[in-house]
């Protein structure tokens, strides 16, 4: 029996609504629902909540033969490793394999989802599935693209960036970030001045300078696509033609004027500086 349909029948045994089972878990009704609906799998130690909440050892969800799981999950007991007890980190790593023995094979790399309000970045809520990488990708998360924000950078629509976890980033580096509460979006982050942007690689997105509340949330190590169509080429084609002849028809006009380039480019200098400094004021 599969583990979403045992917690559903456990639930039901015992007469609670699944709002209630997820009180007692302390996990969120969304996310119970999922994993009842075998749409999301939970991991070891959310099986362990539910479990303390339903009486029921955490072997029972994985299988009988886990009975050695139920020992190392409870923090009392006393578990010595050549003669020394064993650390919490060690604690964890243990329940980490026995509760997914394929991890020593499998490099599994959580695919990042829409933020739930009132939850932590990296929590397991928050992920919409995982991903198979071989080992030698080193990856926390993966985001999938939504739009065609970074098409100049030949990552489209539908392509999955893996990322690197780190709130810190050098300018000129691609990263996933967080932003508008529960948006995550991938940009160039650019650092000039004191002042931080999100840039795109395609002219018709602005700039997102990052605001109080937003957050990097790693680095992109790795894109994985498929090969896209002939339509992409084509509308980058036209996104870059129609922005590079809206600076011809400048150039054009300061030419006709007798303005040299180094002049117009003094004068864009000059008013980026005011603009900055009317905006500390």
């Amino acid at each position: 029996m599969k583990i979403g349909l045992k917690i559903r029948n456990l639930r039901e045994q015992h007469k609670l609504t699944l709002k209630e089972l997820a009180e007692r878990a302390g996990i969120s009704l969304s996310y119970l629902g999922d994993i009842e609906k075998e749409r999301s799998n939970p991991s070891v130690e959310t099986l362990i909540k539910i479990a303390k909440a339903l009486d029921k050892p955490a072997g029972y969800f994985i299988d009988n033969s886990f009975d050695i799981l139920d020992i190392i999950c409870d923090s009392q007991s006393r578990i010595l490793v050549s003669g020394q007890p064993i650390t919490e980190e060690q604690r964890s790593g243990a329940i980490s394999v026995l509760g997914n023995p394929n991890i020593i094979k499998e490099n599994h790399i959580p695919i990042l989802g829409t933020i739930r309000p009132g939850t932590s970045f990296y929590t397991e809520e928050n992920f919409t599935g995982k991903l198979y990488a071989p080992q030698d990708i080193k990856a926390d998360f993966a985001l999938q693209i939504r739009d065609d924000s970074m098409i100049g950078a030949g990552i489209n629509d539908k392509d999955i960036v893996l990322c690197k976890l780190q709130e810190t980033a050098s300018s000129g580096q691609i990263v996933a970030a967080f932003i508008n509460e529960s948006e995550t979006t991938l940009r160039y982050f650019i650092q000039e001045d004191g002042i931080s942007v999100l840039k795109s690689a395609n002219p018709e997105y602005r700039d997102i300078e990052l605001q109080p509340g937003a957050q990097l949330l790693g680095y992109a190590v790795k894109i994985l696509k498929d090969p896209p169509p002939i339509s992409v080429y084509r509308e980058y084609s036209s996104l870059k033609e129609g922005h590079l002849q809206e600076w011809n028809t400048v150039i054009e006009k300061a030419l006709s004027f007798g303005i040299k380039p180094s002049a117009v480019g003094e004068f864009v200098g000059t008013q980026v500086d005011i603009a900055r400094k009317l905006k500390g004021k």
